[in-house]
């Protein structure tokens, strides 16, 4: 599969948008954004283990959003 950058800034600039309309992007909710990709790479681990391919692919997609989210 070839990485496409223009489909990764897209991609990035949804998920931001989706993150403002939920109110998650507030300076005082950067801990609990933390402490949610902490949780998620954990269910990441647990799947994981189990070889549950869509519960990995999903996982992966999860922890992916997370760590957008915090970056910003």
């Amino acid at each position: 599969m070839k990485f496409n950058i223009m489909e990764y800034r897209e991609l990035e600039k949804l998920i931001i948008q989706w993150a403002q309309d939920k109110g998650i992007l507030r300076p005082e909710n950067q801990l609990k954004q933390m402490l949610k990709c902490v949780s998620e790479v954990g269910e990441l681990s647990d799947v994981l283990i189990s070889d549950d391919l869509a519960g990995i692919r999903d996982g992966i997609g999860d922890t992916f959003v997370t760590y957008i989210i915090l970056s910003r």
